[in-house]
């Protein structure tokens, strides 16, 4: 779980893909995070989403436009190493895959640069299958053990 400070899109991408490499998955991973310019949706690849746990293998989203139609077909309940896992989840991201913006104010914790407490950003819940997957409401970006939030990482 981490604060709103990731070192950018660069950074949230490099702890996926660590996470992914120490639980020896492979691949390419990306963080699904939206900034001021670039939305999450246009991070990752048109393709076949799910979830990969210890017993099973959900089907998250048949594609791309799957993903963003407002809900998702199962729950992103497992983490890297196949363990249940619950919460929130740093996205920046509406329900169509855009960023998250209100008038002229993004929330993306100063593009995942700044966690500061004065900046929010906007968090998804994993137990959530409507749009509230990846915009369910803000949270504070400074590092607190109350406004820490996952990563979602996608593979490319």
């Amino acid at each position: 779980m981490y604060h709103g400070a990731f070192g950018g899109l660069a950074g949230a991408d490099g702890r996926c893909q660590s996470l992914a490499d120490a639980a020896g998955i492979g691949g390419t991973w990306r963080a699904w995070l939206s900034t001021n310019t670039v939305d999450a949706k246009d991070r990752i690849a048109d393709a076949l989403y799910y979830n990969q746990g210890p017993s099973e293998r959900s089907i998250i989203a048949f594609s791309k436009g799957d993903l963003i139609d407002g809900s998702i077909r199962n729950l992103i309940k497992y983490n890297e190493n196949g363990n249940f896992t619950n919460g929130r989840v740093w996205t920046g991201t509406n329900s169509n895959g855009e960023a998250r913006q209100f008038g002229s104010t993004y929330y993306n914790c100063n593009h995942w640069t700044s966690a500061s407490s004065s900046l929010v950003g906007r968090i998804g819940t994993n137990l959530q299958r409507d749009g509230g997957w990846t915009s369910s409401s803000n949270l504070q970006c400074h590092w607190d053990y109350n406004t820490r939030a996952h990563l979602y990482c996608f593979e490319e």
